[in-house]
């Protein structure tokens, strides 16, 4: 329960979800020969450990949700990365850990960005994205990963995405989805 405790608070810290919780000492105190020492000192911390371990139960949904949207940027991202902190909220780097604000992003990085934050903060509501031509400012790579980003960003919400576009790198990896649409009057 202890390694579980550091381990856990170590990473919610890093978006100060939490303070990291380090556990040596007391798997030290808890190491000891004496078997009822021991015993009395469990008994004595397992209170302090319930608890601890119940707070980092209730903000790990948070944690997943941050954690994979800024996995999940980041992996789009080449130069740049995003970070989260509960104090600042997100934040923009490039590679030389100089800050950046949105402006200073290229069209298609605004443009990902500003939907997965979209996606990201409708996902308690029910929701139907309606996205016309996203490729549009996304370079190939961009393309090819949006839907699956999305739908990863989105694992566990009521969304649903509906696209009009006519990239094949946008759509070839979800074929088994697509909808053509004809013009029958001609």
């Amino acid at each position: 329960q202890l390694s579980a405790i550091d381990s856990k608070s170590e990473e919610h810290a890093r978006y100060e979800l939490a303070t990291h919780l380090p556990t040596n000492d007391f798997r030290k105190a808890l190491g000891g020969r004496a078997t009822t020492k021991t015993e009395l000192a469990a008994d004595l911390i397992q209170p302090y450990v319930k608890s601890v371990e119940g707070r980092l139960a209730a903000v790990e949904p948070i944690y997943q949700l941050i954690d994979r949207f800024v996995k999940i940027v980041n992996g789009l991202l080449t130069d740049k990365s995003i970070d989260f902190k509960l104090s600042q909220g997100f934040t923009i780097q490039n590679k030389l850990k100089v800050s950046l604000v949105p402006a200073q992003l290229s069209s298609g990085e605004q443009q990902l960005l500003l939907l997965f934050c979209y996606v990201l903060t409708a996902r308690d509501t029910p929701t139907i994205f309606m996205i016309d031509e996203p490729e549009i400012s996304l370079n190939i790579k961009w393309q090819r990963q949006l839907v699956q980003s999305l739908l990863d960003i989105t694992e566990g919400a009521s969304i649903q995405f509906v696209f009009a576009s006519h990239s094949m790198e946008l759509l070839a990896q979800h074929r088994s989805r697509v909808v053509k649409l004809v013009n029958k009057q001609q």
